[in-house]
């Protein structure tokens, strides 16, 4: 199983790229310009997102770039892993206004701390961060209560 995180971006950004894309489109049918060209460029950067992607099953990992659900990145064999941790997080910037304490499922390893998975809700935390250390058959820190389950 593969569990995939990517950078969370404000919700402008992609209405932005939408609306290049179709400001894009329009002037094609027109005429071609350079100008049309720097706004699909533009777009494309900007639907691009960075992000994590954990696969349990052949114990590897990749930071990944991606574009719309077409992840890049190199495979790296995931060694001398500690343990999976559970943390909270105070995130702005998808959610207005107010603060929401995001948790945070992360797996710590060779001295590195990759964070996997993201939610509000603690059940689903907690059965994220159980089914990643049972594939890795390693223990889980939950940093939210001090426990170690």
């Amino acid at each position: 199983m593969i569990y995939s995180y990517t950078k969370p971006k404000h919700g402008i950004t992609n209405v932005l790229a939408i609306l290049l894309f179709v400001n894009f489109f329009l002037r094609i049918s027109e005429d071609f310009s350079w100008r049309s060209i720097l706004y699909f460029a533009i777009a494309v950067v900007l639907l691009t997102s960075e992000g994590v992607q954990l696969d349990v099953v052949k114990k590897r990992y990749r930071k990944t770039i991606a574009i719309s659900n077409f992840h890049f990145g190199k495979w790296h064999s995931l060694v001398n892993v500690e343990k999976v941790i559970i943390e909270s997080a105070k995130n702005l910037a998808n959610r207005g206004e107010h603060k929401v304490n995001d948790l945070l499922v992360q797996v710590s390893f060779d001295n590195q701390i990759l964070r996997v998975y993201s939610t509000v809700n603690h059940s689903y935390a907690h059965n994220t961060a159980a089914e990643i250390s049972t594939a890795l058959n390693v223990s889980i820190v939950d940093k939210t209560t001090e426990n170690v389950i």
